[in-house]
């Protein structure tokens, strides 16, 4: 937690750089998240000009990840959630410049289980550089063991 006791985005997600693309948390609630990004050499789809203006979607996909762990209010180390599906995207621009501070906005439009539909914006400013509707899923610890594990045979339902 950091002084007005927002969840460290390390908790909430298990990405590291130069994958975690998401900086910090603003605002946390339970269906509700905005999360702080500036866009760095660094990131994946970089060049001198700036980033790709796809990443404007992971971002919301990393910052839906947060917000669906967080929900669940887990005390373990942060699982892995995967984003299924883009049911649209809406691209204001091709480039985003290098050390622009966005922030995203994203907000759970329904979820059941460990599957989630969220919307989400990304903005420089009150600039609205991309908006999208993701699915997030989030396999069950039994179901991820055997992911990663290579496990066949291993049903989804347990």
């Amino acid at each position: 937690m950091d002084a007005r006791g927002l969840p460290a985005i390390e908790t909430l997600l298990p990405h590291r750089s130069p994958m975690r693309l998401v900086d910090g948390v603003l605002e946390i609630d339970e269906n509700h998240i905005r999360t702080v990004s500036v866009v760095k050499e660094t990131w994946p789809l970089c060049s001198g000009r700036g980033a790709e203006m796809i990443l404007a979607v992971e971002i919301i996909a990393q910052s839906a990840a947060a917000l669906y762990h967080r929900r669940k209010n887990s005390l373990r180390e942060p699982q892995i959630c995967f984003l299924v599906g883009i049911k649209s995207s809406r691209f204001h621009g091709e480039i985003i410049p290098l050390h622009w501070e966005l922030t995203a906005d994203v907000t759970i439009v329904s979820a059941i289980g460990n599957y989630a539909i969220l919307k989400g914006n990304v903005k420089h400013g009150a600039e609205i550089l991309c908006e999208a509707m993701v699915q997030g899923w989030e396999p069950e610890e039994e179901l991820w063991e055997a992911i990663i594990s290579g496990q066949r045979g291993v049903k989804a339902d347990g």
